[in-house]
């Protein structure tokens, strides 16, 4: 077992440290979810490697969740809106933005599933 890079994910932060660990690690300065540069590079290599969008949002949404504490963690901070806080799963009004997000992609994929079934219905005999 060696060291690892690890990035914190809070960009008012933007520590790197060492860690003997690739498991779930908080950053000692400011209390962000750490990854190891590792396995930022291993992300960044496979997702760039995907066959179409979806692979790859797959890849990368797979690849750093085990290093939030909050599921939604990765969301905020692609919307610039993650902190610190987010790895006590304390929930603020920023959080609403992400699951409101997550409401309307639901939304839009049960109106598609609807129009997909109205389409495939056969005509009702009488």
């Amino acid at each position: 077992m060696g060291t690892y890079t690890r990035r914190c994910f809070n960009d008012a932060c933007d520590h790197y440290l060492e860690s003997t660990t690739l498991d779930y690690e908080r950053c000692p300065k400011c209390g962000a979810a750490t990854v190891p540069t590792l396995v930022i590079s291993h992300i960044e290599k496979e997702a760039a490697n995907a066959p179409n969008r979806r692979v790859e949002d797959h890849i990368v949404y797979g690849g750093y969740a085990r290093y939030f504490a909050c599921r939604h963690a990765y969301d905020c901070y692609l919307l610039g809106n993650y902190r610190p806080e987010c790895e006590e799963k304390v929930l603020r009004v920023e959080c609403l933005t992400i699951l409101k997000t997550n409401q309307e992609a639901i939304l839009d994929r049960v109106d598609r599933i609807l129009e997909i079934l109205d389409q495939t219905d056969p005509p009702h005999q009488p």
